[in-house]
């Protein structure tokens, strides 16, 4: 389900082709080298069926296994609202919400083609303390970048890094729950938040001892 988009020059000529740019990081994605993230807004900004794509196909496309969905929560809407007070004023609200969802999500890449957020690349810090790669997608052939070692440690899908599931009943958490989970690091450190098949929402752990004490306290 990639646009099929050919950028070409005043003469005509093809300069870049989007498809296989796109195309490259689906393809790693689908084998589990990596997981691409998204921030829960798409849901609502991809809702145009065509001639070639049906309604069913748009819904079931973001029920893959590979596809992260982080919630447009409080601690993302701060961020990208930071994002527009200070460090890029020019942002519209939506491309605010994606960079702050790459943000606080920890994700090792942000995938664009627009010029304006790729002139951001290397300027914005993650909930991690490390800065954001902005860049187009990756065209195949040898590694992507994404699947490159960062500082020493493999950059793995989460589902890797956190491989102990509980199923959690709700869309968010208190904040006595939140205090809990700092306990543990923030989210993309010891844990993460998402959503996942016929709209479940599920808490995963690196540790599953930690998985184990979160469901003895809070379910």
């Amino acid at each position: 389900m990639i646009q099929r988009e050919k950028i070409r020059d005043g003469s005509g000529r093809v300069i870049e082709d989007r498809y296989p740019l796109c195309r490259s990081v689906i393809d790693a994605a689908v084998k589990g080298d990596v997981e691409i993230v998204v921030s829960g807004l798409c849901l609502v900004e991809v809702n145009k069926p065509s001639k070639d794509i049906q309604r069913n196909q748009i819904v079931d496309y973001f029920e893959n296994d590979y596809i992260l969905i982080v919630p447009l929560d409080k601690a993302v809407a701060v961020r990208a609202r930071d994002l527009m007070f200070a460090e890029t004023p020019a942002l519209k609200p939506p491309d605010a919400s994606h960079l702050a969802t790459a943000l606080v999500s920890n994700a090792d890449e942000f995938h664009t083609f627009d010029k304006d957020l790729l002139d951001l690349d290397g300027r914005l810090t993650k909930l991690d303390g490390t800065v954001l790669k902005i860049c187009k997608p990756g065209m195949g052939g040898e590694k992507l970048p994404l699947l490159e070692v960062l500082e020493g440690t493999a950059s793995v899908p989460a589902a890797r890094r956190y491989p102990h599931t509980v199923a959690w009943p709700h869309q968010g958490f208190t904040r006595e729950q939140r205090d809990w989970l700092s306990q543990i690091g923030g989210i993309g450190e010891g844990w993460i938040f998402s959503i996942g098949h016929n709209d479940k929402w599920t808490v995963a752990f690196a540790d599953e001892r930690e998985a184990a004490r979160f469901e003895l306290k809070w379910l």
